[in-house]
């Protein structure tokens, strides 16, 4: 029986890592973006916001069925979730950037790293981080650029993960911030 639950926490962490490495979009359109969304607007109903670093991806193979069936999430809505899981802690692990992304402009980093669904930005988003509509008139590019590459450093406690991102790839995104 263990060692059949062992095996089955096994294959799910695997997919997860497979789906990690795939493009951030499923063929039926719903990718991490709408699963950060979902995250948000479910989990947060009966959770304070968790960092998704505070469970291992087994650990998160084990939560996700028991949450689907009590937060009654449809599949596409599990998988969604679980999509924003695996390229979060993927991107959590990685020591460097996961491609280099010099041609990506800011607003497709902000796509592929699912900031919206933790975020309002330009009127949509979610609410557990904090609105980046009004960065500039919060903080400087230099902060921003920090927190993006260090998202600890000010608040040990912060649900932002670590996202594979270079300098000049915090820097597109914190001008994008600074310039809305």
């Amino acid at each position: 029986m263990m060692n059949s639950i062992v095996k089955q926490s096994m294959w799910v962490a695997l997919s997860l890592i497979l789906m990690a490495m795939q493009p951030s979009v499923h063929a039926n359109g719903v990718g991490a973006d709408e699963g950060a969304k979902i995250y948000n607007q479910n989990c947060g109903r009966c959770h304070n916001p968790r960092a998704v670093q505070e469970f291992t991806e087994a650990e998160w193979s084990v939560i996700m069925p028991h949450m689907r069936e009590r937060a009654q999430l449809t599949g596409g809505e599990a998988r969604a979730i679980e999509m924003f899981l695996a390229v979060t802690l993927t991107a959590e692990k990685a020591q460097r950037p996961l491609q280099d992304s010099t041609d990506r402009s800011a607003s497709e980093l902000i796509s592929s790293f699912s900031c919206k669904g933790c975020h309002q930005l330009e009127n949509g988003g979610g609410t557990i981080g904090p609105s980046l509509d009004d960065m500039r008139d919060k903080r400087d590019t230099d902060y921003i650029v920090r927190k993006l590459l260090e998202p600890t450093f000010d608040n040990r406690a912060s649900a932002m993960p670590k996202f594979p991102l270079t300098e000049s790839d915090a820097r597109k995104i914190s001008d994008y911030l600074m310039n809305l």
